[in-house]
Parts: C-alpha cells; structure tokens; sequence
C-alpha cells in the first residue's frame, strides 16, 4: 500500500511537471461579499464556468487596500499603516517585465497605477468587462486582474465621466442614479446587482474559456456593513465582515477554471501571484506564498492578518488586530490578539461560527503595542438630584419606541466611525441632561407581551395577568390556551390606566397599542383610555379613531401624526387644568418603511444619497435601506423635539414626567422585512432572551431635577408602580399590588436609595423562534440577577416543577457584557442557582403553555434560519 501511495504521488507530481503552463491567466478579485450571498443567485456564472474550489481559502487581510495588495504582491500584509500606493515588485511589473501582455480594468484602490500594458480606471463593471476582452482579442499570452466594484458604484449615473475617465487612480463612490428595476433595499438591489455584475461575468467567462485561459475568482474580504455602505446587504454564516479579523471578513469564496492541474486545496490570497508566476515560468522574489500547483509545497511561515481597522456595526465583528494560523499536536487553530491578553481568543481552524473559544495554551511571538478600539459600555454616575426646583406634578408622557435598538440612540452607540448611524439630538440632549437607567430591560423580546407588561405591572406568564393572549401569534397565528381575560382573578381589570383615571386624570393613547389582537373586538375604553382621548393602530376602534397602517401616507408620517395627535389632546387637557397620563407610542423603527421624495433631505438625507426614497409599496416591504432607516429615525427625534419644546411652552417642563423606552430589540437584519437598527454592544435582536434582544435603557426627565446614570436592574412592568411612586402615590392602594411583578423604583429614582434594589432577579419567557444571525438564536428561558445572565431551554412541560433543563448557559456580564463565555460547565454553582431561581419563578403561569412547535426556539438549524446557514 505505501509503495502504491509513492507511485500514485510520482505520477501526480510528473502530470504536474509535464503540464504545459498557461500563458492566458485572468484573475477577476471582486468586492466585499458575504460568505453565502450566492446562495440567493441560482445557476449563477460563476458556478457554470468556474467548476473548480479552494475549499479552505483565506484573504491577505480584511481590509480592503491591504487585501488587494495581497492578491497581487504575493506577500502578506502585516503593516502598521495603510497602504497607499501599489508595493513593488508585483505580478503586473514582473509580468511586464517578461514581456507578457498585462492589464488592469475596474476600480483601483491605490494612489499610483497598476504596472501594465494597458489599464482602464472605471467604476463601471461592463466598461471593464469589455475593455478586457478588447484587450486580449488576438493576443497569445496575457495576465489580466479584474477588480470589480462594489455594489453601490454601480449607481453612478451613465453620464458620470468616472464610467469612462481613466484618470481617475482612486475608487470615488456616488449614490445618485435610482434603478427602476428594483424598489426593494438594501438586499433587493444588491442581490439584483449581484446577478447583474454575474452575467456580466458570465459574457467574459465564455470568451476565456474558448481561449483555454485559466480564469480565478474570489471576493477581496467579506461583507461591507451596511453602516459603512448603505447599499450593502451581505449574507454570512460566519462572525464578522469588513476589517474583522473573524472568519466572516477573511474567508472567502475560491473559484476557478483550469484545463490543466489542479490546484491545492487549501489556500492564501498571497498564494495567487507565485502560483500565476509559475504559470508563465517566472517566481516572485521573497514572496510568502507558495506556489498551489506543487501539491506538496509547504509554507516556511504561519499565516498572519493584521487589521488597522475596527469592524462597523455591531461590537460582536471587532476582532483584535491580529491572526494567526498556528498547529498544535497536529491540529490546526486560529489565534487572535493584540496588545491587551485580556483579548486573546483561539478557536479551531475553519470551525464555522467562531464564538466559543478553545481552552489551549498557544504561542505568540511578539505582541503588537496597540489594541484596536472596542465598544464600550457606558459608565453609571449614580443619580443626581435637584429636587428643590421640582414642581408638584401635572402628568406623565410615557413614549415607548418600536424595534429599537440601544445602539440606535447615538449617545448610547459609541460605534465610532461610521458615517450612515442615526442623527437623534433630541434623545441624545435627553439622555445627556436626565437619568438614564442603562440596565433597564422590556418585558418580553416581543411589542405585544411587552406593551401588556406596561399596562398591567406584571409579567406576561404572570398567571394573574389579564391578558394572556400575548402571545397569540406562536402557532400559525392563531388563539390557543385560556381566553382572557382571568374572570375572577385579582386585578383581572385593572391598568395603569384604571389607576390614574381613578384618580381624576385624564387618560389618552396614541400610536401603536397590540395588546389584545383586533379580532378580540375589545376596544381602548376597555383599558380604561377616554373615550376622546385614543387614536391606535393594531387595535380595535372605530375607523375614525383608527391609524391605517397600511397606507403609505400614515407609514411616511406615522412619527408627524402621532404627535400632532398627542399635542391637540395635550391641549385640551392644559385647558381644562387637568393632570394627564398619556402614551405616546410611536410605530417607528417597526417595519415597512415608507419615505417620499421631499420628505428626507430636509434632514440631511437627500436624494443624491439615497437611490431607494420611493417605495410606494402599500404592504410591509421586504427589505429596508439603511439610510431611509436613518433619515426616519431623525424624522422621529424632530418629532420627540417638538414634545419638549410643546412642555417648555406650556410652563410644564418642571410638572410633567417624561419617560422614554422601547419594546423590544431591534428588528433581526436577515428578515424579510430588513432592518438596520443597532443592538450596541449586546448580543442578540428582537425575539433572542440575549441582551441585545431585551435591553434598552430607560430615561426619565422631570425639568432638570433629575440627572446622571444608574445601573439597577428594571423592566417594563415596573413602569406602573414607578409611576405611581413619583406621582406621590401609595403603590400599595393598586389593586393585587402583591401579584405584580413590577416594582416602585422612585426610591432610587429620587433618593438614590438604589441599593434594595440590587439583588433583583428578571425572567424572559420567549415562544417565538428566533431567526436569521446565528448570534441571535436564544433559548427559551432567560434569567438576570446581579451580573449574572443564564438561559435555557425546557426539557419537558414541567421543567419549571422539576428544573429539567437543556442547553444551559450562563455568563458574567461584568466581565463578558457580548455574552460571549460560557460559564455553565466551569461554575456548577452558577447553573444550580439559576435553576433555583427559575423554579422559584413568582406566579408562573403553569395552565397556559404553547403547543409545540415544530421549530424550537434554540434551532440552529430550522427553517426559519437564514437559508444554508449553520451556526
């Protein structure tokens, strides 16, 4: 068998020696691309032409200039500052200097011009397919690289001269010519532009192939966030894009087409320019590559990337600055650091989704001197009191937000970089000159459960909620379990409304509602909201007092109407000097988005930057762009501004509470119905029990008598104790006060006695599967208390009885706030206490359990995960 083994391997080495080299090689490097984006281009180009795959492929670096230089250079790129001009010698000037006919065409990323024959600077992706193939017509040998440009330049006008310039040496990238074949953003146009840029491919491949050439494809990174270009909308199963250091900005797609040898498979972009070489009988000198027609070639060095750059968008895509490929008895891994150990991070080598580190010692030879910038959690200053200025109190505005995400909010972001976040001065003034509670959670990872929560002061599994239909959409939409509400149960009817009505205030709702759903016929006067003092949408109420929320003019100006509305009913009751209560819940950043044109440029967002302003669509939207996003986000901030400016004029400032919240994270990106919005630092979107799906902060302004920044844990049933508390009220006359699960804060809130508070435990129960980013996919059961987080699916109907959990995890959010390192294994004691706090669960509500569903909300892999992906 080992002779045989010999054999086989000389006979393969002689094909190879005997293999006649190519003299007609083109290598086509295109822009950042997600690591599944083709799965949504069936039968693409690509596929057809390029038969062959580097299964294990990695890029010279994730930066863009970096990883280009790669490609071509041979060498990897470890510098601390960024490239500028093109490194010499390179594959162009050693190929020029044999006299092999070379060319570039497409975008160019460097200050000085690539050493060819022949070269054709555009941002247009046709002008470069074509330019090729009249530059190799006829020709016996030629080495040609294509770059192609990303998605967003293909918006720029036929007109522009940058489609037909080639003086340009630098990309220049503009938004200002609108498709009408797509009004769908960002995924639509980009997949569309995807295909659109493959067929493109497709012309040159037929030519390249009846020419014998050997032709090479791959992606220079991973996938641009949307923040950094508003047109991108990748799709990846791995962690990370763009100037990420995860496998999702540094593994790629590898294609190819040879006539001849194959080529090894496992490989560097660095790899590239030996391997070309060799094809033409020529070697780059010092080059780190090797060449991947010798199967049996080995590297003399280990694989290395350095980013000079942190990642857009979420914290969960900043990498330390450097990688490393390293073996350990045998095995490969993946080493991260940078200056600061605290960092390191080691995984196995193509593992999938990176997130759970390995537990190996590993080397590292010397340490770079600097640590990229992360996110950072925002430090609590306790509370600040002015209490002397505060003014008896005249009512409370409780504005609750959809969809949004702590990130969202630019003060809370500390994202850094990007240009394409939302602009909100108003809620940035807000936080910055009131209390902000920071560890302030919603009730649920859902509107319905959690907005029912605010209403009743109780959990939605409380079984002594009134009503326990929130969650009505888990099983193919319908009703199922006991109708509520309880009849008979204490406080069964009984809100925050009922409470301040009881007490002469006037009661008024605008926006969004979804508790009950409208097919209950239950209308707003049942929660106890006057009969003048409601107009909802996702309610059941007379047309007149109802928001059409499919119609586009309300889905443009929700944020403008509702408040108009508030402010008439504000009016009304300044006239009648009556003290108020008063929701004003927004539909926004709830999906569709609608947007006209006129709407956004006043605010900075014009037409010259947004091709997609004109989606006329009358039902929810497929996908979202992110500058429309913005530029609606702003809209509302204007909006929240004009509440403000409405209590200053009023003489109300100091005699009115204002509080601020959302109801859940943001909308999951790899949704239909796409949205852009920012979780910050936390883990997890709307309908995950991690951080990121529940956690927003709460901020309460009452003039300035209330300052600074708090850390104790809260949720939103405790809005309606707390209310009370302010309002000067004793929260022990609210009907089965002892069966709420809120509590009244205004102690801490007002006197800064926050310490009762401390040793608080929250529960989240979640039935909705949660979809799209692996990151996001939560079990079913979540509890906080202190630092502490852990979760975990039921193993059977009575798991709260007998604790019979699966799937435990737990973390100290102290010193890992990504929810990143699994304690569960390590701290036996941790798990034990979160069993026990989770049997202990206060009126769980053991009658009403959902059947089961056919995905389970801890499936990586059910159908309501994004296509292919495999966490």
């Amino acid at each position: 068998m080992y002779n045989f083994k010999r054999i086989l391997l000389s006979y393969i080495l002689l094909l190879q020696a005997s293999y006649v080299a190519a003299q007609k090689v083109v290598l086509v490097v295109d822009a950042g691309m997600g690591y599944n984006d083709l799965e949504d281009i069936p039968n693409t180009s690509l596929n057809r032409f390029l038969p062959y795959t580097i299964a294990d492929f990695t890029v010279a670096s994730a930066d863009t200039k970096a990883s280009y230089a790669g490609f071509i250079t041979g060498k990897l790129q470890l510098g601390a500052d960024p490239i500028q001009s093109i490194p010499t010698p390179n594959i162009h000037s050693i190929a020029l200097q044999e006299n092999i006919n070379t060319g570039h065409f497409g975008v160019w990323n460097f200050t000085t011009f690539p050493n060819t024959n022949e070269r054709k600077i555009t941002v247009d992706p046709e002008i470069a397919i074509d330019s090729t193939l009249n530059f190799i017509k006829d020709k016996s040998n030629y080495f040609v690289t294509i770059f192609m440009p990303p998605l967003s330049d293909l918006y720029v006008p036929q007109d522009s001269p940058l489609r037909t310039d080639g003086s340009y040496p630098f990309l220049v990238t503009c938004y200002n010519k609108q498709l009408e074949a797509q009004n769908k953003c960002p995924r639509g146009p980009y997949v569309t532009m995807m295909r659109y840029k493959d067929n493109l491919l497709g012309k040159l491949f037929t030519v390249l192939k009846n020419d014998n050439a050997f032709i090479a494809w791959s992606p220079v990174h991973g996938g641009i966030d949307a923040h950094t270009d508003a047109l991108s909308a990748p799709k990846t199963s791995l962690r990370g894009g763009q100037n990420s250091l995860f496998d999702g900005g540094i593994r790629t797609r590898f294609r190819y087409y040879t006539a001849g040898a194959k080529l090894q498979n496992a490989a560097n972009a660095i790899d590239i320019a030996p391997t070309i070489a060799s094809m033409f009988k020529l070697t780059m000198p010092e080059a780190d590559g090797i060449n991947l027609l010798n199967l049996t070639a080995l590297r003399s060095t280990n694989l290395r990337w350095r980013t000079n750059s942190r990642a857009e968008g979420h914290c969960i895509n900043t990498s330390p600055m450097f990688a490393e490929k390293i073996t350990i008895n045998n095995k490969s891994y993946k080493v991260l650091y940078d200056a600061n150990p605290k960092n390191d991070q080691i995984y196995a080598w193509n593992s999938g989704f990176e997130f759970q580190t390995q537990a190996i010692t590993y080397p590292i030879a010397s340490r770079p001197t600097v640590t990229l910038e992360t996110c950072k959690y925002p430090a609590n200053v306790g509370v600040k009191n002015n209490l002397a200025k505060k003014a008896p109190i005249k009512g409370i505005i409780f504005v609750m937000l959809d969809d949004v995400g702590y990130g969202d909010i630019k003060y809370f972001s500390k994202l850094g970089k990007g240009k394409n976040y939302p602009d909100t001065p108003n809620l940035d003034k807000l936080a910055k000159q009131n209390l902000v509670l920071t560890d302030f959670h919603s009730a649920a990872t859902i509107c319905t459960p959690t907005r029912t929560a605010a209403f009743t002061g109780r959990h939605p599994s409380n079984r002594f909620n009134p009503i326990r239909q929130v969650y009505e959409h888990t099983v193919n939409g319908l009703v199922e379990g006991a109708q509520p509400p309880y009849l008979g149960a204490v406080g069964s009817r009984y809100f925050s409304n009922t409470f301040f009505k009881s007490k002469g205030w006037g009661i008024g709702h605008f926006g969004k509602m979804h508790i009950y759903s409208p097919r209950t016929h239950i209308t707003p006067e049942f929660y106890d909201i006057d009969t003048d003092g409601y107009k909802c949408h996702s309610c059941y109420a007379p047309p007149a007092k109802t928001y059409d929320m499919t119609a586009p003019f309300y889905q443009k100006y929700s944020a403008q109407i509702i408040t108009n509305d508030s402010l008439s009913w504000l009016d009304k009751q300044k006239a009648k000097n009556k003290n108020f209560f008063l929701n004003i819940w927004y539909s926004n950043m709830h999906t569709p988005f609608m947007v006209e044109k006129g709407q956004l440029p006043p605010l900075g967002f014009g037409n010259d930057q947004n091709p997609y302003l004109l989606n006329q669509s009358t039902i929810f939207t497929t996908e979202t762009p992110l500058q429309v996003y913005n530029g609606l986000f702003k809209y509302l901030d204007k909006e929240i501004g004009r509440i403000f400016t409405w209590l200053k004029t009023n003489d109300l400032d100091d005699k009115v509470l204002f509080v601020f919240h959302a109801d859940n994270g943001p909308e999951e990106q790899a949704l239909g119905d796409n949205s852009v919005g920012e979780q910050a630092l936390f883990r997890g979107r709307k309908r995950s029990n991690y951080e990121g799906g529940h956690r927003f902060p709460a901020i309460i302004k009452w003039g300035d008598a209330l300052s600074g920044s708090i850390d104790v844990l809260g949720a939103t049933y405790d809005f309606f104790p707390t209310f009370v508390g302010l309002a000067g009220y004793d929260v022990t006359q609210i009907p089965g006060y002892a069966t709420l699960d809120g509590v009244d804060l205004s102690p801490c809130i007002l006197n800064g006695q926050c310490e009762q508070f401390r040793e608080r435990v929250l529960r989240w129960e979640s039935v909705w599967p949660n979809r799209g980013d692996c990151l996001g996919v939560a079990p079913r059961f979540a509890v906080r208390w202190g630092n502490y987080s852990c979760l975990a699916d039921s193993a059977q109907k009575t798991a709260l009885k007998n604790t019979r959990l699966k799937s435990i995890q737990c973390y100290d959010l102290s010193k890992d706030i990504l929810q990143s390192n699994n304690l569960a294994t390590s701290n036996p004691a941790l798990v034990q206490r979160f069993r026990e706090l989770l049997v202990a669960w206060p009126n769980y509500d053991t009658k009403y359990w959902p059947k089961d569903m056919k995905e389970h909300p801890g499936s990586y892999a059910g159908a309501n995960m994004r296509a292919g992906f495999k966490c």
